[in-house]
């Protein structure tokens, strides 16, 4: 996928394949700071939705070294397909 396709999931919660077959769920970030950007690459933070809650509680404690280790990095030019997920 691309940015712009990308779009609509950016910030929600999903559930999605890789090109790979592999697949995931939880939030890909968009954060212009993380992003890098170029034909090949767009990279967004990812938590995975078994790590968001242990994320949340890291966040309103301002504990960036725990949520940097929650967090991983998705590259969405990789991502098959994606669905919102209502939860």
């Amino acid at each position: 996928m691309n940015d712009i396709e990308f779009f609509p999931y950016h910030n929600k919660h999903i559930v999605f394949k890789m090109k790979n077959g592999t697949e995931h769920s939880g939030v890909l970030i968009d954060s212009l700071a993380n992003k890098v950007r170029n034909k090949n690459n767009i990279i967004y933070k990812f938590i995975s939705t078994s790590d968001m809650i242990a994320w949340k509680r890291a966040e309103k404690t301002d504990n960036k070294q725990e949520m940097k280790k929650l967090e991983g990095e998705i590259n969405i030019i990789d991502i098959a397909w994606a669905e919102r997920l209502n939860y």
